[in-house]
């Protein structure tokens, strides 16, 4: 009844206007050219200074309702005192041991973890790592090593990573020819039933290359939420079956209970022989990722042809064990269902809008489509100037990037709700402030597709889907 009634207040009250990026975080942004631009595609020039449960407060004193969760990774929201006391008692005991040398239990009482949680009812081995891009190319070292071949399937729009490998297994990223070699193979990610077998058939087509392991994103998370036909997992599945391919799925966006699920691949009822995590595994409390996989395939590799130094770092493996034992103690998966029906609920109907294609997604794994290029980043922007945190992305930055802690509150969710209803509203009626835009195009270093330029084309293309 309390919860309902200030639920009330909150959805009465007048929603005030935040002045961001503001003076400290504009500095900040300017001394940030410190950093390689490789690094840098900065949302909104904002520089965050703290955060507390599911709200993050910037350099300038400006709070935000987190909805990026530091791209999908802070999953248990701000400030947990029993992470930080896993991590802090742990590192003061034993900063580190270098694995490869010596053990750690921490290291070894998440990876028991990690392998009662994943699917299957093969016996399962772990290879720790530092980033969800070195694990993919852990993934892809096994799948050669055990098959003898050296082909990897992907599918087009899809991000896996930055390191030598899993940047051949991308495509959403712009590369040329430096980086890429003969091994891989891209593939349209379907998105209607109707597409699936001549996209089936084309895979069987190039199976005769010499085909380790097919890599897939259960759900496209950097293209922009792309949800697949549900049939379409098992049908991949048994055709790799069928013709001794492996099955590796790429669940760094969409593991530790984002989309209601332990592991996304969970929702099209597939077990695959590889997973691969990262991001939300550590709640943000630690840099750590892991292949996860049958044990025969992962020891197919050799001594060190896959290790690194703060491998199974005793404190990051403690934290994380943690944050999975919270996940699943104070049933968050459970609640990322509940609250992504809520928002579905309250933002389906903005697809009657001129200016949204789709809302879509799973869990708290959600996008929200808007009619063309950069109009997600100017809704990001006045979304931010009315206290909610979102993220955009999608190949021509096109979707709101919905994916707040699985912490978020029913009473957050329906003030977020309403935040992005009354900002589409306003795209709808052209009432979005040109001085957002212009902090949009000022501050968005990765944020302007490639395709419509500040320069040429930028407001036409705004006019044309009534954003200004």
């Amino acid at each position: 009844m309390i919860e309902y009634f200030l639920t009330l207040i909150i959805l009465a009250m007048k929603m005030k206007i935040i002045d961001a990026p503001g003076k400290n975080s504009r500095y900040l942004h300017e001394k940030s050219k410190l950093i390689g631009r490789t690094q840098n595609a900065c949302l909104y020039g904002i520089a965050l200074q703290s955060g507390d449960g599911n709200h993050i407060t910037d350099v300038d004193g400006n709070r935000y309702l987190d909805f990026l969760s530091g791209a999908a990774s802070n999953t248990i929201g701000y400030g947990r005192r029993d992470v930080v006391e896993a991590y802090a008692k742990t590192a003061m005991r034993l900063q580190h041991s270098c694995y490869m040398y010596t053990l750690n239990k921490e290291a070894i009482e998440l990876a028991e973890k990690l392998i009662d949680i994943t699917p299957g009812d093969f016996e399962k081995k772990v290879l720790f790592d530092l980033s969800g891009s070195s694990s993919i190319d852990g993934a892809i070292k096994v799948a050669r090593k055990f098959t003898g071949k050296k082909g990897i399937i992907t599918f087009k729009n899809s991000e896996h990573g930055s390191t030598s490998l899993s940047i051949q297994a991308s495509t959403l990223s712009n590369l040329t020819g430096l980086f890429l070699d003969d091994g891989f193979y891209h593939v349209t990610f379907p998105t209607k039933e109707e597409e699936i077998v001549d996209i089936l058939a084309k895979i069987k087509s190039l199976f005769r290359q010499g085909i380790a392991a097919i890599l897939i994103e259960p759900i496209q998370g950097d293209a922009g939420v792309i949800v697949p036909p549900k049939n379409f997992f098992k049908d991949l599945y048994y055709l790799s079956k069928e013709n001794g391919v492996l099955f590796i799925v790429d669940e760094i966006q969409t593991c530790a209970g984002r989309t209601g699920r332990w592991w996304g691949i969970e929702n099209f009822d597939v077990v695959p022989d590889i997973v691969i995590c990262g991001k939300g595994i550590s709640g943000g409390y630690a840099p750590i990722s892991a292949v996860i996989g049958e044990e025969k395939m992962i020891d197919s590799l050799e001594k060190a042809q896959h290790l690194f130094t703060y491998g199974g770092h005793p404190p990051s493996c403690a934290a994380t064990k943690k944050v999975l034992d919270i996940i699943e103690k104070e049933k968050l998966m459970e609640n990322a269902l509940q609250i992504g029906k809520l928002l579905e609920s309250e933002l389906k109907q903005l697809k009657n809008c001129n200016v949204v294609k789709d809302f879509r997604g799973i869990g708290l794994m959600l996008g929200l489509d808007v009619a063309s290029e950069n109009l997600a980043g100017i809704a990001g922007m006045r979304c931010i100037e009315y206290g909610l945190y979102p993220g955009y992305y999608g190949k021509y930055n096109e979707v709101l990037r919905l994916q707040p802690p699985l912490t978020l509150t029913e009473v957050e969710a329906l003030w977020a709700a309403r935040i992005i209803k009354k900002v589409i509203d306003e795209m709808e009626n052209k009432e979005i402030p040109n001085s957002t835009i212009e902090k949009y195009k000022k501050y968005s270093r990765g944020g302007i597709c490639s395709t419509c330029s500040i320069n040429s084309g930028f407001e036409e293309t705004l006019v044309k889907h009534n954003a200004i």
